[in-house]
């Protein structure tokens, strides 16, 4: 079976002029589309989940890591960050550098002792070094050899300059109120068990000990913020994918309604009715959308 090709934003707004009668949109018509009745689109959608009390939409789920650094008490948010899910501080004994890697391998330091029993289905997390914040999951350890296998490709191949961290424990922390963290400052370093947000930062309640933890902040992007370019990795193009039966609806909307066409009535009623099955539809939870009605 042939892959799909990636929806691009030019391609959803020439489908929806297609649709509604209009075969050789102008470059004007069509950069408008894309640049005002598109976004216009996908920001209603997303005011929409803000008005019904739920902006956790499973397609804006993301992911955030870094290693610590020492005498660290911030942490910068990620720029199109809208709400945190979880954020967790990684440890574990198993702290080292790298002999080599491959694109689906990282050969342990020389002197590990680890066991199979021990280091398969843990996390390996690269602290530093080439390919630094990178996780993966070590499927196989030759002990023989060092060699962990990992469940993924490396986006970034690890090699001799790169530190590790091998998993033990997850420490999910608690969110506090500002002034919570501020009366903490005289805590000695160590490892943080609480945090708060201020501006566009995390503060942790004391100040890390070690380079070597690994931060893993899971959360939801404010679709206003989110990079628009467009290419096969890149969540803009996972948007207009997962969304273009709404996409498209709404733009035909938008073109009728800037024309004054009758039809934009009925394109709006199809469109609603998209927008609420693609919103429970992209509920983390997979229970009823709390703004669906029958």
């Amino acid at each position: 079976m042939a892959v799909i090709t990636n929806r691009t934003a030019e391609a959803l707004v020439d489908e929806a002029f297609d649709r509604c009668g209009v075969d050789s949109p102008t470059a004007a018509q069509l950069t408008r589309a894309q640049d005002f009745f598109l976004q216009e689109v996908l920001n209603d959608v997303m005011n929409t989940a803000f008005r019904d009390g739920n902006t956790r939409l499973k397609s804006l789920q993301e992911t955030l890591l870094d290693a610590s650094v020492d005498g660290q008490r911030t942490l910068a948010l990620a720029e199109a960050m809208d709400e945190e899910l979880l954020l967790e501080v990684l440890d574990g004994s198993r702290r080292a550098t790298a002999q080599t890697g491959t694109s689906t391998s990282i050969t342990l330091v020389s002197t590990d002792t680890s066991t199979a029993n021990n280091a398969e289905g843990r996390w390996i997390f690269l602290t530093g070094g080439t390919g630094a914040d990178q996780i993966r999951q070590i499927t196989d350890l030759n002990t023989s050899t060092l060699v962990a296998t990992v469940d993924s490709a490396w986006t970034t191949t690890p090699d001799s300059t790169t530190t590790y961290l091998i998993v033990d424990n997850v420490y999910k922390l608690e969110e506090v109120h500002i002034s919570e963290i501020e009366n903490a400052t005289s805590k000695a370093k160590g490892r943080p068990t609480e945090f708060a947000k201020y501006n566009r930062d995390i503060i942790f309640d004391r100040a890390f000990d070690r380079s070597t933890y690994g931060i893993r902040l899971r959360y939801y992007m404010n679709i206003h913020e989110v990079d628009r370019t467009e290419g096969s990795t890149e969540r803009y193009t996972r948007l207009l994918q997962n969304w273009q039966s709404t996409l498209t609806a709404g733009v035909m909307w938008k073109i009728f309604e800037d024309e004054d066409d009758n039809r934009q009535i009925a394109k709006k009623q199809e469109y609603e009715a998209s927008k609420t099955a693609l919103l429970v539809r992209e509920s983390p939870s997979g229970g009823e959308w709390v703004g669906f009605t029958l």
